[in-house]
Formats: C-alpha cells, sequence, structure tokens
C-alpha cells in the first residue's frame, strides 16, 4: 500500500503533531507500507526535527505558498503526483495546501484520512472563532465532509469533536504511539535539573498557547502546595503566547518562586 501523509510543518516548536507524524511514518514503514511524508521547510529560526534518518521518502517543499503557486500553476502535476497514492492522511485543518490536496484527491477518487489533532475540539474553535467560521464554509466544510475517515486520539476528542459547523464523517479512535527506544532511562531528567532531584512536580508538556489553557493547572497548583508546599510546577514546550501571562498570574498568585 502507498501512502502520502500531509503535515504543515516539522519544526520542533510546532508541538505535538510534528512529533506524531514522524513516529506514525515510521511505524508504518516498518509495517510494510511504502510511506511519503510531504511538509515543509522550516523557517531560520525553526529547529527541525530528526529527519536525516528517516527511512521512508520525504519532499520537503520550500514553503506551502510555492507548492500551492506551483499546484496552480500545473495543476496536472498535482493531479498525476497524488494519484500514484492508494491513500492519503492529512494532519490537521486551516491549511490552504492541505486544503487544496483535500480538493484534488476528492476529484481523482484517491480517499484520504483526516487527523485533526484537537483543532476539530470547541476550545480550539473558539481560538479565531469567526476566522475559521468563515474558512469552514468556504473551503474546510467540504475537507471535513470529503474525509473517507476521521482520525480521533481518544473518546475525549471524540466528544469534544462535536462543533455543528459540519457533518462528521465516520471516525476512529487510535491514541498516539511513543516511541520505546526514545525514552530516557528512569532518573535522567533529575540528574539533568537537579534542582528538582527528590522533589514532588506536577508536569505539563505542550505547547504554552492560550488553547491549552495552561492556567487551570496554575490553580491547581495554588490549592496543591497547601498541603505539598515544596511541590513544584515543571513546564515543558515551547512559548506560543501563554508564558508573559502565565508568568503575571503566577507572581500574583505568590507561587512564582
Amino acid at each position: 500500500m502507498k501512502v502520502l501523509h500531509v503535515v504543515s510543518s516539522l519544526a520542533a516548536g510546532h508541538g505535538g503533531p510534528s512529533r506524531v507524524v514522524l513516529e506514525m511514518c515510521h511505524a508504518l514503514f516498518l509495517a510494510g507500507v511504502d510511506v511519503t511524508l510531504c511538509t515543509t521547510m522550516p523557517h531560520a529560526d525553526d529547529k527541525l526535527l530528526e529527519i536525516d534518518s528517516a527511512p521512508y521518502a520525504l519532499r520537503l517543499e520550500p514553503s506551502w505558498r510555492a507548492f500551492l503557486f506551483e499546484a496552480l500553476a500545473r495543476p496536472e502535476q498535482l493531479r498525476s503526483y497524488l494519484a500514484s497514492f492508494d491513500l492519503v492522511h492529512i494532519h490537521g485543518l486551516w491549511s490552504p495546501a492541505s486544503t487544496v490536496i483535500a480538493k484534488v484527491a476528492r476529484r481523482i477518487g484517491v480517499p484520504y484520512v483526516l487527523t485533526s489533532h484537537g483543532m476539530l475540539d470547541r476550545p480550539c474553535l473558539r481560538s479565531s472563532r469567526r476566522k475559521k467560521f468563515i474558512y469552514t464554509l468556504l473551503f474546510e466544510r467540504n475537507t471535513i465532509e470529503g474525509a473517507a475517515r476521521l482520525h480521533l486520539m481518544n473518546e475525549g476528542e471524540a466528544e469534544q469533536t462535536q462543533s455543528g459547523w459540519t457533518r462528521l464523517p465516520p471516525y476512529f479512535l487510535a491514541p498516539n504511539g511513543i516511541n520505546a527506544r526514545a525514552v530516557p532511562p528512569a532518573g535522567a531528567f533529575q540528574r539533568r535539573y537537579p534542582a528538582i532531584a527528590g522533589r514532588p512536580f506536577m508536569l505539563y508538556l505542550g505547547r504554552l498557547h492560550p488553547s491549552n489553557n495552561s492556567a487551570i493547572q496554575l490553580q491547581v497548583l495554588q490549592h496543591a502546595v497547601r498541603k505539598r508546599p515544596d511541590l513544584l510546577w515543571v513546564l515543558i514546550g515551547p512559548d506560543q503566547g501563554s508564558w508573559p501571562e502565565l508568568v503575571t498570574a503566577a507572581r500574583s498568585a505568590r507561587l512564582l518562586d
């Protein structure tokens, strides 16, 4: 089986989907699937995730803008390229390139799977709601409704994916996998950061983005330190807008230290 995966970026700062797609493609390759991953080159200030050792095919576009320009200038080439695959797997929404790829796939009869990566959750839709609603009415509604299957991670995501903006295609549940070989040995994190060694801590792992609502965990910390004054909050992930507000809130709650 020949499968094309499409993701907006493999930059480390773009959060979980970039890592998930790499692991998924690797696992599919080991299972005997002919995999190609299509993405873009990162900006100069972005750190690219490890792709040098990827055993499957990579198609790195200079940018999605360049890809779209080429697709509009030579549409027959994109149709011919997509027709060489048995299945297309699109990761994420609100990307014009993914919208175009989905449209061409529908037109030539190549089925595609859509993994929303939480982008159809109600909290995500509330962010830039007007823009997303207009884009959905104009373009993304067809992308969603035309998918052969919608891939969701768990029952919680299935419950949240009920925007009412579109009809949802049949979905299946499959959690993200983890490459066990990449998991560091127990205690490695504490040895790297001795300030937390021997102390209890609660962990936040992900982008510091308003849609992830990390302020709720700050409220949890505020209650938890009453019983465990030595408790630390460890946050791992790139800042995408929430850090200054979080620092201000932590200072107001006298939790900054």
